[in-house]
């Protein structure tokens, strides 16, 4: 529907024709209304893809909700994996320490090497430095399930 309106003022002057001077003064006002019978199905196909793009749409969020949950179990499940690690090495530096101390006596006693003693001191300092580097991915696997889970945001 299209309102229009507009004052005119026309001044036409023609020799050829049985009015020499021809002239108009006034207003025009009118409504226009259209409506197109035949728009070649447009209209109907914008229906259409508004329709798949709105199941899209929805697609998109479920996967996301998926995705999300799936970051969420794996982040988990590390965080359970890391502190079972931890507790098992824990365990081993008690050995470690034992075994270093057994050693240390056996060499004062003559019975052990010294290549013995340092082996077992190297093994238990790998031992410390798998605790550390346990301890560290606890850590980490914990910041992410904040992070998940909304209770922190990354800068």
């Amino acid at each position: 529907l299209q309102a229009y309106g507009n004052v005119s003022y026309a001044y036409l002057q023609n020799d050829a024709s049985f009015l020499t001077v021809n002239r108009a003064l006034g207003p025009n006002v009118g409504l226009r209304f259209s409506y197109p019978i035949a728009d070649g199905g447009a209209r109907r196909i914008r229906q259409q893809v508004a329709v798949l793009e709105k199941e899209q749409r929805l697609l998109e969020q479920s996967d996301t909700q998926l995705q999300l949950q799936k970051e969420l179990y794996n982040a988990y499940a590390q965080y359970r994996n890391g502190l079972e690690q931890l507790r098992i090495e824990e365990t081993n530096l008690e050995l470690f320490e034992r075994n270093l101390t057994n050693l240390e006596n056996r060499f004062r006693l003559g019975t052990a090497t010294p290549t013995e003693v340092r082996a077992a001191q190297l093994n238990l300092s790998a031992a410390n430095n798998r605790i550390t580097a346990y301890r560290f991915n606890v850590k980490r696997a914990e910041i992410q399930l904040y992070l998940l889970s909304g209770k922190i945001s990354e800068f």
